[in-house]
């Protein structure tokens, strides 16, 4: 072996040593600086008003592709990335990726995204993967019905992992708007499991959020308030305080539905002091009027909305003002000053049908009803809940529709017709029977026996009347079982 063949056998070596060593540090310089990004991004949008996505994903993939380029707009736009500002990324990105450019701009201006990503007809399939992002930018923007077409349009086998866990998030949202708890939990557990192993700890506390909502719905509230705790745990970690807030807030909320007001009213104050933005500091002072009304402070509660009524309409935040009404109705409707509590509803109801979202324009619509009952305005009330009926059986939604057959029934029983009132109480008792509502059915057995005794049907009235009690008796609610003996046949 000449000299020459020794020199380029030690060349040979040095490469085959040397370059895992250097891919390694390649390696571990994109890995520190996606982390960077991730923080940087989630930390920046603590400013503002908490409507943009957050996928570490997509910021991770945007900063792999800057650190490969060579030019020096790139390493500009990149520095900028890691610092939390998207925007120059954005626009390197969109003439090689223009969906990871979308759905990358959703982390600062989520209404612009959302317009570009209703533009794109068709997708690349090497960019398909990313299409999993989509539905979370129109929920975002409370496109539910934007959401849904685009979950629909989603073929599994075409996305990888990583993909497939977001849009296994997004599926529990759809899941929650339909009432269909079972299958949330099970999507959310299959993200939480993949976005934990991926150490993408902003999504894993936000799936401890939604699994808090939908334990707190189900009146899991210990298990609902550990998934609350470990959310915390996470943005206190990360220096998130608009989520920070936002989750605190939440606990005061599952404090308030158990009752334990003095604990809630505690978490609220520490969420509002908490609070970085204008917005988050109106949405936590509307669940204290929320606290106060509960409370039996209605004025207190009152002068709350009446404020955050004003920050809202300035800011033109249809969202905020929606729920803003809706508890300005409930106000005076614990006020009995009905004639306000119809108006305040009712353009709450307008609002959230415009926001598509079904299960709050239900829930104001009811309550409007219910308020044009109380002033003895029955046929619009009856014109009202039907139109709610013909809504939700278009539209997929979380709200009871029994309570909607349930005051068909008793509008109709005070109008003396007993026959229709019959059917759409007996529509209602099934429902309530088969969500096991026990409260409900109770009480429309009680109707039941009700109107089956003026129309002189003794032994049926008698049967609904022990149907009643052995529905209160499976409360276990001492003063509701009471309550129920009181109004059956003896």
């Amino acid at each position: 072996m000449n000299i020459f063949e020794d020199i380029f056998f030690v060349l040979i070596l040095a490469v085959v040593l040397l370059l895992p060593l250097g891919w390694w540090r390649i390696r571990a310089r994109l890995k520190y600086l996606q982390k960077m990004a991730r923080t940087n991004v989630l930390r920046r949008q603590q400013k503002m008003d908490g409507s943009q996505i957050y996928s570490s994903w997509i910021i991770d993939k945007s900063v792999k592709y800057l650190y490969f380029r060579r030019h020096k707009k790139a390493k500009k736009a990149l520095a900028k990335l890691t610092g939390g500002r998207v925007n120059e990324a954005v626009d390197i990105l969109r003439t090689k990726n223009g969906l990871l450019a979308d759905l990358l701009l959703a982390h600062h201006c989520l209404a612009k995204s959302f317009t570009n990503l209703k533009k794109r007809k068709q997708i690349p399939y090497f960019q398909y993967h990313y299409a999993a992002l989509r539905p979370l930018v129109a929920w975002q923007m409370f496109g539910v019905e934007q959401a849904q077409v685009w979950l629909e349009q989603m073929q599994q086998r075409k996305l990888h992992q990583i993909a497939r866990a977001y849009n296994d998030y997004m599926q529990t949202h759809l899941c929650i708007n339909s009432g269909d708890m079972q299958n949330a939990v099970q999507h959310l557990q299959r993200a939480l499991k993949f976005f934990k192993k991926r150490g993408y700890v902003a999504e894993e506390a936000a799936c401890y959020i939604k699994l808090a909502e939908i334990y707190r719905l189900c009146c899991m509230n210990d298990t609902a308030e550990t998934m609350l705790d470990a959310a915390i745990k996470i943005y206190r970690l990360q220096g998130a305080v608009l989520h920070l807030s936002a989750a605190i807030a939440s606990k005061g909320m599952l404090m308030l539905f158990e009752g334990r007001n003095e604990e809630a009213e505690a978490y609220y104050e520490q969420a509002l002091l908490l609070a970085p933005t204008e917005k988050m500091q109106a949405d936590i002072i509307n669940q204290q009027a929320l606290l106060e009304l509960t409370s039996g402070k209605i004025d207190v509660a009152l002068k709350k909305v009446r404020k955050t009524h004003r920050f809202y309409e300035k800011m033109h935040h249809n969202i905020g003002l929606a729920f803003c009404l809706q508890l300005e109705g409930q106000i005076f409707y614990e006020k009995m000053n009905y004639s306000k509590a119809v108006s305040s509803l009712q353009k709450a109801a307008e609002l959230y049908l415009q926001q598509r979202n079904y299960t709050a324009y239900a829930e104001s619509g009811y309550s409007t009803a219910n308020a044009l009952c109380k002033i003895n305005k029955f046929a619009q009330a009856e014109k009202l809940s039907k139109q709610i009926l013909n809504v939700l059986k278009k539209h997929k939604s979380g709200f009871h529709v029994a309570n909607v057959y349930s005051l068909l029934g008793l509008i109709n029983m005070e109008n003396n017709n007993l026959s229709v009132a019959e059917k759409w109480l007996q529509k209602s008792l099934t429902l309530e029977q088969q969500s096991n509502r026990y409260t409900g059915a109770a009480a429309d057995a009680v109707n039941l026996a009700i109107t089956q005794q003026l129309r002189g049907n003794i032994e049926q009235a008698h049967t609904y009347s022990k149907q009643a009690l052995e529905f209160a008796k499976k409360t276990e609610d001492n003063e509701f079982i009471e309550l129920i003996k009181s109004k059956i046949l003896h």
